[in-house]
């Protein structure tokens, strides 16, 4: 059960299995060829093993079911040969020569003694510990073994033998193996596995990305088939090749074998209708007239079916690739002249006019542009990512930039986003993430993700059009293919296909035209995670977008995120200023938003006044009802506005829109960004179950389209800290502290070390805590992150420095955050930190009265909800240390109850824990331990104390680790803090 993708998608099924052979009975498992049977069964025989069961198994084969009592050999030849003892002496010579244990004498074998031998022998087994027998294509296994196993099941005692067994069926069959089975047993059917589940096989077995075209088309073509899809995958890998529109897949000769034999068999009328449904997979009604005589074969033979709407379709989607794979290329371009001349859509019209001819004219390339357009309105940008390139590719030979068909994709496909990482990620410019996944010519959007909580700086990162190739380029100043391949990359980029988008733009930027070749860049600019590689890009840039006042804004406003993630704040302020300048001077209403978009953030942190003014005035451009990266990135700003002065209801209002409008719109990467804003904002509205979800297909969605492995990362760390666990947070983020050093990017960086520092604080491990939590702090300002409700990290780094007994830097910390949100106007940050300065206080001095202020303090309502159960946290600590345990109990369990019910569990067994503690006795100190506590309060070394009281270092040493133990704390420093010894015998 160690190698997940081998039950990918059957966890439930695997679960009813396990349950059905702990009742003592057995299981039949079966579906048709390569759906996952075997997978199963090896998934079972691992759990079983692991839990101290014998497992024996068969694997019976086509090819030698004619052999005799092979099976019997498969099971018990290994077990016989370690304990020959159990079958009894007077039947082991006839069982010996079934296992080919002993030389046949030639006489005939004793059929009755080898029935008993295996009774005898799954009797003796089973005495000692409870036996399985898998028997895996149960259809195959030779007749001899059958006959046997059959006598011996009908013979076990009791529930301590089970079995175990696969069965391949097609559609309409029934099992014929039951007789291998007790009585009681069950069939469990094993049905198609979703698509995304499919998509993650390829990812997780073949490296294939979900987004990725030949992905799509192999999820297709398998139809929920787990074994047709790797053999698939496996194919396409191992040739090579680019599979473009209109091509067909290469289907392996095994796969063949599996379901082109009926095809053969077809007279050629009905191979001709099933090339007409094999190229669309609606083919008008009137071009099937004709072809019912065809059709009536093809639907006898079980090739195709009729569908409710009576139309036919082919009965597996891998038929239809095997039917269009073997006709030659002349009657398939036959097929989409047809279809071309019957379609009404356009979009359908022109991709079948292409595909109809090899000639390259500005007609068809006029053509396939004005779908491309059509399916961007439709919110199909996947689809017109294909259309514009195929335009391109058509668009008749200039001097400008060489577009070929089939050019492999080349580079990653990590792409950055510039959305921010997580719970506060990028708070400065909150950039969209979209895409959209292309099946067949249509876009369809895959679900996953959102991040942790109590912050939004990640999810403010808007980046309105950094790296987006809008850069006012028309056919008039430009080479036609480059501009056409610019918007097809664009396109891919918006869809989420970040491998496809970087093919098409590397050979823009090596092209001929200036303006494309800025609009390339600055699409490579986002995707690429390194910071130096981005500042080369940058400077190319500048140079071809000279005299071009909106082509140097565009790369002024790119500058200035990139400058903001280096974490060079003046220089980034600056490029902004520039780009504003630029952006006016076109009179260009977009690119002025865009530049007001990227303004926002900062001026949120700076001077909220001025940042309102500032969206009032992007709305005043008329941006319209067009979703557009200006428009996203204004309303992701609003957003963020809202959550930081406290106004949850409206910034949940308002994300449930724009995430609505950018799914309607299929735009995949904005997706990925918009989740991250939508799970920060249920985190704070007190919905962790929610933000765990969004976390984790924002997460998903991130590394699936291309975004930073950082930016991924961290979102999965705060899905973890928002619904998940302490643990697996610090994996991620420790993972993803490495990622951001290694790109460089000091933003994400920051994010990564605050979320390592609250999984830290989750875990009682103070100092941990303090350390990372002030690192990211550190970084976060350092990139302009000024405002304390970006990240709520003031507040806990304050607290753990004080358990850690800094707390002249708590107090300096806490002041710091003060100051700035009684400037910024802040409310919502005030109550975390005044629980963090009076636990302060209660740790350095009188914990009562900390304890009062702070029951006193906490209110009845708070605009992030969880804030008061944070609150609840410290008092509860704050009571024990007064000794007044009842109360500590009644805050701990409120505490409790609230993070219950909003699903964070993370901090749910953080309280649990605490009630635990409390509720288990304690005993009273030594009086070595008394004196130990003591000196260590009195500042005394290990030695000191090994001195003193006439004891080893290691002694103290142990004693030191049992004190940490007992008081709840993890170093010197806290011990130190904690209550008096005279009061601890009574805790």
């Amino acid at each position: 059960m160690k190698d997940a993708p081998a039950i990918l998608g059957r966890q439930q099924t695997l679960e009813k299995c396990m349950a059905a052979l702990a009742a003592g009975g057995g299981v039949l498992v079966s579906g048709p060829a390569g759906i996952g049977k075997s997978a199963l069964l090896d998934a079972i025989g691992s759990a079983c093993a692991a839990a101290g069961q014998l497992v024996l198994r068969s694997a019976s084969a086509a090819a030698e079911s004619w052999l005799p009592y092979l099976g019997l050999y498969d099971l018990f030849s290994d077990a016989v040969a370690a304990r020959p003892e159990v079958v009894p002496y007077h039947l082991r010579s006839a069982f010996d020569g079934v296992l080919m244990r002993s030389v046949p004498d030639g006489a005939a074998t004793d059929q009755l003694a080898i029935r008993v031998a295996v009774v005898e022998a799954l009797r003796a087994l089973s005495s000692e510990r409870p036996v399985l027998l898998i028997l895996d294509d149960v259809n195959c296994l030779d007749s001899a073994t059958a006959e046997v196993l059959a006598f011996a099941v009908r013979r076990r005692q009791g529930s301590r033998v089970r079995v175990l067994a696969a069965e391949r069926l097609s559609e309409g069959q029934e099992p014929t193996w039951w007789g291998l089975l007790p009585e009681d047993a069950v069939e469990i059917a094993l049905g198609n596995l979703p698509g995304p589940v499919v998509s993650e096989l390829l990812r997780t077995r073949l490296g294939l990305r979900p987004t990725d075209k030949l992905s799509q088309r192999i999820r297709d073509a398998a139809g929920g088939n787990p074994f047709y899809a790797l053999e698939l995958g496996r194919a396409a890998l191992r040739s090579g090749t680019v599979v473009q529109p209109g091509d067909p897949l290469l289907v392996p000769e095994r796969l063949r074998g599996l379901l082109a034999d009926r095809l053969h068999a077809l007279p050629k009328a009905a191979r001709d209708a099933l090339l007409l449904i094999s190229t669309a997979a609606r083919p008008p009604r009137e071009l099937l007239a004709g072809h019912e005589w065809g059709l009536s074969q093809a639907l006898a033979s079980g090739i195709i079916v009729s569908g409710r709407d009576l139309e036919p379709r082919f009965a597996h989607p891998l038929l239809r690739e095997i039917v269009y794979a073997d006709a030659d290329i002349e009657a398939r371009r036959e097929c989409h002249a047809k279809l071309a001349q019957a379609h009404d859509d356009p979009l359908e019209r022109a991709r079948h006019h292409a595909l109809a001819t090899a000639d390259s004219t500005e007609d068809l390339a006029a053509e396939l542009e004005e779908a491309a357009r059509i399916a961007v309105h439709r919110g199909a940008p996947g689809t017109a990512a294909e259309l514009f390139r195929m335009a391109a590719e058509r668009t008749p030979a200039t001097g400008g930039v060489a577009v070929q068909s089939g050019t492999p994709a080349t580079g990653s496909a990590a792409a950055r986003t510039g959305t921010p990482a997580s719970d506060g990620a990028a708070a400065r410019n909150g950039t969209p993430v979209a895409g959209s996944a292309v099946v067949n010519g249509t876009d369809t959007l895959s679900a996953t993700a959102a991040p942790d909580a109590h912050d939004d700086a990640a999810a403010t990162n808007v980046k309105p059009g950094a790296g987006l190739a809008n850069v006012g380029v028309t056919p008039a100043d430009t080479d036609v293919a480059s501009r056409r391949l610019l918007e097809a990359a664009r396109a891919a980029f918006d869809a989420g296909l970040p491998r496809q988008a970087r093919d098409a733009a590397e050979r823009v930027a090596a092209g001929p035209d200036p303006a494309c070749r800025v609009g390339a860049r600055m699409l490579l600019v986002e995707l690429d995670d390194d910071i130096s590689v981005q500042a080369a890009l940058l400077e190319a840039s500048e140079a071809d977008a000279a005299g071009r006042p909106d082509l140097q804004a565009r790369v002024s406003l790119q500058r200035a995120d990139h400058a903001f993630r280096s974490g060079s704040v003046e220089a980034a302020i600056a490029a902004l200023a520039r780009a504003e300048e630029y952006a006016l001077s076109t009179g260009d209403r977009n690119l002025r938003a865009e530049s007001i978009a990227m303004r926002v953030p900062t001026e949120i942190q700076t001077d909220p006044e001025r940042a309102i003014e500032s969206l009032e005035e992007a709305e005043a451009l008329g941006l319209g009802g067009d979703l557009t990266l200006p428009s996203i990135a204004v309303r992701k700003s609003l957003i963020i506005w809202f959550l930081r002065r406290g106004d949850v209801a409206d910034a949940l209002a308002t994300a449930s829109r724009l995430r609505a409008d950018v799914e309607r719109a299929g735009r995949l990467r904005d997706l990925g960004d918009v989740l991250h804003l939508v799970a920060s904002v249920n985190e704070r509205a007190g919905l962790c179950r929610q933000a765990h979800e969004a976390a984790l297909l924002g997460s998903r969605l991130r590394a699936e389209t291309g975004s930073s492995s950082v930016q991924a990362l961290i979102l999965t760390a705060a899905a973890e800290l928002s619904g998940g666990s302490a643990e697996a947070a610090v994996e991620v983020a420790q993972r993803a502290i490495e990622a951001g050093t290694a790109s460089g990017d000091s933003e994400f960086t920051g994010y990564a070390h605050a979320f390592l520092g609250r999984a830290e604080l989750l875990l009682d491990r103070s100092s941990q805590a303090a350390h990372h939590l002030a690192r990211g702090r550190t970084l976060m300002r350092n990139v302009g992150m000024v405002d304390p409700a970006t990240f709520l990290v003031d507040a806990d780094l304050a607290e753990t420095l004080a358990r850690c007994g800094s707390f002249s830097a708590a107090d300096r910390i806490l002041d710091e955050a003060q100051e700035a949100a009684r400037r910024l106007e802040r409310d919502v940050v005030k109550l975390g930190l005044t629980r963090a300065r009076l636990l302060r206080h209660g740790l350095a001095a009188d914990a009562r009265e900390a304890a009062d202020r702070l029951r006193a303090a906490i209110p009845a309502e708070h605009a992030y909800p969880l804030e008061i159960a944070r609150a609840e946290v410290t008092l509860g600590e704050l009571e024990r240390r007064a000794r007044r345990r009842a109360a500590a109990r009644t805050a701990w369990e409120s505490a409790a109850a609230a993070y219950a019910a909003a699903g964070c569990s993370p901090w749910l067994r953080f309280v649990q824990g605490r009630l635990a503690r409390l509720d288990t006795p304690a005993e009273p100190l030594s009086a070595t331990e008394r004196q130990i506590v003591e000196l260590v309060r009195s500042g005394a070394t290990n030695r000191q104390i090994a001195a003193a009281l006439q004891v080893s270092v290691k002694a103290v040493e142990g004693n030191l680790t049992r004190l940490f133990r007992r008081f709840g704390v993890s170093s010197r420093a806290e011990l130190a803090g904690a209550e008096p010894v005279a009061r601890v015998e009574h805790v």
